[in-house]
């Protein structure tokens, strides 16, 4: 069967299957709590890393619109709706992306190279249930979380930059003039954006790194496949949401 239809395949079972019941076990959450640290919290250093960069370039974007325009009160609405609907949950999942999607795989070829997968089996365990799915509900919390807390740092301190551009306002009068212009809808497609990207990735790499053979040389070779597969589904992904994202 072809990847990219297994990948599909997994994308639609884990929308199956999320509303179900039983699929809330015990080891279930305790791998998606995992998975939310490790993709997560071990990424909040370089996540502010990011969002202060941001946040400059934002800040120069903002001085060179009041160069030209001459338009404050425009300024606050474009920048939103460029940082928190488009930027922020890029960023969040290729660093998702670069942080996970090549560990994710090699563990799940390693799994089948080492025939823990075929164990599993015989238990009677589903291995989608107990290994896809909490790392594609995980990776997609976290890479909505992310979003959230690199679109936030980003505009702190994008207005800590704006305050002497703006004749002297402060920090806090311009950040409560970035949240009254945001609107909700930009809060609500970043976080599609997000929560699907992160899917994405999750469902790329375990389905790549399931379909390894038995030897070991494969697994470099099921990662790269991974990541090549990832940045095309998130390419394409990408453009469909945000057309979607700008019909009226």
């Amino acid at each position: 069967m072809s990847t990219h239809l297994q990948i599909l395949q997994a994308l639609l079972a884990f929308f199956g299957q999320l509303p179900v019941p039983s699929s809330w076990r015990r080891p279930v959450v305790d791998r998606v709590a995992r998975q939310i640290v490790f993709a997560g919290v071990g990424a909040l250093p370089l996540l502010a890393l990011i969002a202060a960069g941001l946040g400059v370039l934002a800040a120069q974007q903002g001085e060179l619109w009041l160069t030209y325009t001459r338009r404050a009160d425009l300024m606050h609405a474009v920048l939103d709706t460029g940082l928190v609907r488009e930027v922020a949950p890029l960023l969040s999942v290729l660093l998702a992306l670069a942080t996970n999607g090549a560990p994710m795989c090699a563990e799940m070829a390693m799994m089948r190279v080492n025939r823990e997968i075929v164990v599993l089996r015989c238990q009677g365990v589903c291995e989608f249930g107990y290994l896809v799915f909490p790392r594609m509900l995980g990776l997609a919390l976290a890479c909505c979380c992310g979003a959230v807390v690199l679109a936030a740092l980003a505009l702190l301190v994008c207005s800590a930059r704006l305050s002497s551009a703006l004749g002297g306002e402060t920090v806090t009068e311009i950040m409560r003039r970035f949240l009254l212009e945001l609107d909700g809808r930009h809060l609500v497609w970043m976080l599609v954006k997000a929560g699907l990207g992160g899917l994405i990735i999750a469902a790329v790499a375990c389905t790549t790194g399931l379909s390894a053979g038995d030897a070991r040389t494969e697994v470099p070779r099921m990662v790269s496949s991974a990541m090549t597969a990832a940045l095309t589904w998130l390419t394409l992904g990408w453009i469909l949401i945000t057309a979607a994202s700008h019909l009226p």
